[in-house]
């Protein structure tokens, strides 16, 4: 039984990561230090307000965008509380 794998292609200007390939030549940079190794992805709290996540790998920054415009800690906590 023989073993196949496929090879993912890869593109000039292109990283390969774990699950997607993303352009580095367009990529944002962290407002905190200038880091290009950032994780954004869109959800939907448990109060149903969705929001653009962005998380730094280099310095750990982490925000949270409701319309543009950045949400406070607590604020992100309580619409994702689920309520009994």
């Amino acid at each position: 039984m023989s073993s196949a794998r496929s090879e993912v292609p890869t593109q000039r200007g292109l990283e390969a990561t774990s699950l997607t390939q993303v352009r580095t030549d367009s990529m944002a940079l962290c407002p905190a230090c200038g880091g290009r190794r950032l994780t954004s992805i869109a959800m939907t709290l448990t109060d149903g307000s969705p929001v653009d996540f962005t998380s730094c790998h280099t310095c750990e920054y982490k925000t949270w965008l409701q319309n543009g415009k950045a949400l406070d800690i607590d604020v992100v906590l309580a619409k994702a509380q689920k309520h009994k």
